[in-house]
Parts: C-alpha cells; structure tokens; sequence
C-alpha cells in the first residue's frame, strides 16, 4: 500500500513541476502510511511477490528514508522552493530517484536486484554533485565518489554471481529455506568474504575507506548532503546486515580474521576520525568525519552478530540517519547567511541568533548521545555487543564515545561563542524558518524514538 503511495507521488509529483508542496505532501503520507504498517503488523519476514522481501529491518530503513526525503525537501531553501520563479528546476527529481532506488534495495528479494539498486542509487547523487554542486572541485569530488564505490563493488558482483551458481537462485529467502544453498556456503572462500565486505564497506564508509565521502559531501549542495547522509550511508550498512543475515562470513579461519581486522579498524578509525573532526575548519566536513566514526561502531555491532550489536546498529543508523541531516541542514544555514563555512566567519551566534545556536547545541548533543535520546542508546547496545567480542576493545570504544562529545563541545563552542567577525557578515542577519521546521521534524523521532526501543530489535 505505502509502496504503491510512494509510486504515486513519483508520478504525479513530475506532472505538477510548478510547486514543491506536492512532494512534501506526498511523501508525509507515504511515510504515515509505514508507520501505520510497522506498528499494526510487525514483521519477520514477508514476502509478497518473488522480487520484493520486507523484515523489520526493511521497513526501519524505508521510514528512514522517507523522513530524511521529508526533512531534505523542507530545508533545502535556495534549491526548492514553493515559488515557481525561485526554485531550481530538477533537484527534487534527483532526489525521488535516490529515495526511489533506496528504497528498492531495502525492499528487494533478490540479491542482483538488490546490487542493481545498490549501485543505481550513485547517477542521481552524481547529478546533483555535477548540476547543483556550489565549487569547480565538484567534478574531482564526483571522480573519487565513482572511483572508490565501483572499484570497490566489481568484487562484490563476482561474489554475488559466485553466490548464484552455488544456490541456483538469486532470491533471499529461497537461499535461506534451502538445504543445498547451507550446506554448500558453510565454509566460504577468503575471497568471496573479501568481495562481500569490500563494497559495504566503501559505501558505509568504513576508515580507510573514506576518502570520498569528505569530498562528496563538501561539494555537493545542501540536498545531496542530507540525502548522501541520511540515506545513502546506510546502503552499506544494510546490505552487510542482509549478508550476515543470509549466511555466517566467519564460518572460516580467514574469514574471522578479517571480520576481527575490520572490527579493529572500526574502533581506532572512529577515535582518529573524530580526532580529525577537532582539526577542521569547514563545519561541513567536520559533520561528514563525526559520521565516520559512528559508522565505525556501526560496524562492529553488525559484525559481532550478536542481538545486541545488530539492536544497537538499527538504532545507530536510524538516528544518525536523521542526526546528520540535520546537522548539514544547520551548516548550510550559517552559508546561506554567511556565505561561507568557515568556524572563524560563524563565531558568536548566541547574542546575533540565539534560536540558531539553541538547535545547533540540541543537534550536536544528541550526535554526541545525552541520555534518553536515541544515539544514547545505540551507543550503549554498541558498546556492549562490543565487550561480548573481548574486553580488550571496550577502551578503544569508550574513547570514541569521549572524542564524540569532545568533537559536540568544540562545535557548539566555536560557533556560538566568542567574537563574532561583523564585517564578514551579510546584510540580512537571519535564518529561514523551513531549517527549524526540518531540524523540529528529526528532534521528535531523535528525542523519543528510545521510548519505541522494541521497535529497533531485529
């Protein structure tokens, strides 16, 4: 039903090009409607045709994305606009196509389709980073993008293709049910468990893996941002949870020495990256590292395949899914009134807008993880699926919770306190009120969201 609701905003949202409203609309009943579903019926697997599969996971992630598509719609300002004259035409198309085909890919049966929405998903972020991208380093920027997720998926494709002549179907849930299909992937081959790892990795991003995302994401306008954070990222980190949910990847010695490799890198990448977060001047890539590191943790939940740690990675990805955005949607605030994204131009907000500095400290302190909020409890579910693993990573995973709230201090200090630089400043000294509504819209599912805590356990 929601499936088909969102079919029909598609449709008649490229009729009605003249206006924005259609889109917003649209997508606010699409989204009532899945939550409608999640609640009345909750899943554990269930397929209604060959091609589509939904479990609790699924429909998590598609509510997901059609809030960011929600929250991305109402803050992009200078991109659309409910004026005709002053939007630019096109952007809210690329964005449908990303949703559309993210969507695909969580819904999917079988796994090629679920690859060809998986790397689909890349053209329409590319538009928007080559059309609407605001700096000539956009077509590096879309360069490294292409280079790292297609170099890093041709592994994943044999792997999949590997996985058909051994199953004789594509389809998930056939794979699953099939005693033929268990037997024969009870020990995987080390480079099988490479290709599978290797494009969920890039697209997460996992450290060592990241550097296109810094780039992309400086480069691209305030939509492909939000949508690139809040959506995109989380490709990977699904697609891993559906290997591990189709098969064991450690059933091999190599195998669980990679996963224990990876688990490593999570947690020192996390640490380094929030360490470089404390380095950055540009505060769009200052929220593109934080996303590094708690994609880190992210990672290690989902590999120690442990309940806990796969509770804790739905919970991650939901809210920073919709923390990030909304953090990039306040960056992009201060550069529509500055005109730049500089930490030294944006310095003492809380005497010029002190409704501003009050969402900028709630964002990045619910990045951060303050208690009750969902990020709190991701962090906690994390952390201990990861000192089930060994008791030796818990300080390593502790000292990234701590640099992230050094990281939410420095953010909120530097921006709304201090001198503020007056002549660097426009004319206008104000704040379109469609960011507040936006940041408002996340706050309540951010704030409230570990109240419906069962709702995350997969």
């Amino acid at each position: 039903m929601s499936l088909i609701g969102f079919i029909g905003v598609l449709s008649v949202g490229t009729v009605l090009m003249d206006g924005g409203s259609i889109f917003i609309l649209g997508l606010a009943a699409c989204y009532l409607l899945f939550v409608t579903e999640f609640f009345v019926r909750p899943l554990s697997v269930f397929q209604p045709s060959e091609m589509l599969m939904m479990d609790n996971m699924s429909v998590l992630m598609v509510v997901l994305s059609l809030l960011v598509g929600i929250m991305t719609l109402m803050c992009s300002q200078k991109d659309f606009n409910v004026s005709r004259y002053v939007y630019k035409k096109g952007i809210e198309g690329s964005v449908l196509l990303v949703l559309g085909l993210s969507i695909g890919m969580f819904v999917s049966g079988s796994w090629m389709l679920f690859f060809i929405c998986f790397e689909g998903s890349l053209l329409p972020m590319l538009w928007m980073i080559f059309t609407w991208g605001y700096q000539p380093e956009r077509v590096q920027a879309g360069v490294y993008m292409v280079m790292y997720t297609v170099c890093a998926s041709m592994p994943l494709l044999v792997s999949l293709l590997w996985l058909y002549t051994v199953g004789s179907s594509d389809k998930f849930l056939a794979a699953k049910l099939s005693y033929t299909f268990w037997t024969n992937t009870s020990t995987l081959p080390f480079w099988v468990v490479i290709g599978f790892l290797s494009g969920f990795m890039v697209k997460l991003p996992l450290y060592l893996f990241h550097g296109w995302l810094p780039k992309a994401h400086v480069e691209a306008p305030l939509a492909g941002s939000m949508i690139l954070s809040g959506v995109l990222l989380k490709l990977g980190g699904f697609g891993l949870y559906r290997i591990m949910w189709l098969m064991n990847i450690k059933s091999s010695i190599s195998g669980q020495f990679l996963v224990s490799i990876l688990i490593c890198v999570g947690l020192v990448g996390g640490c380094l990256a929030n360490v470089y977060c404390l380095c950055q001047s540009d505060l769009k890539a200052m929220v593109a590292y934080s996303s590094i590191g708690h994609m880190g943790l992210c990672v290690c939940g989902i590999l120690s395949g442990l309940s806990m740690g796969y509770a804790g990675a739905a919970c991650m990805m939901f809210s920073h899914g919709l923390c990030s955005p909304i953090l990039f949607a306040l960056a992009g605030s201060l550069h529509d009134w500055s005109d730049s994204r500089s930490i030294g131009v944006n310095k003492g907000l809380n005497s010029l807008l002190p409704t501003f500095s009050l969402f900028w400290g709630m964002a990045w302190f619910i990045n951060m993880g303050i208690p009750i909020s969902l990020n709190f409890m991701a962090e906690w579910m994390l952390i201990s699926s990861i000192g089930a693993i060994s008791s030796w990573l818990l300080p390593w995973a502790w000292l990234s919770c701590f640099l992230s709230g050094a990281v939410a201090f420095y953010a909120y200090g530097a921006v709304c306190h201090g001198v503020c630089a007056i002549n660097s400043r426009t004319l206008n000294a104000w704040v379109s009120s469609r960011y507040y509504y936006g940041c408002t819209f996340g706050f309540v599912f951010l704030l409230f969201g570990s109240f419906g805590l069962d709702f995350f356990i997969c």
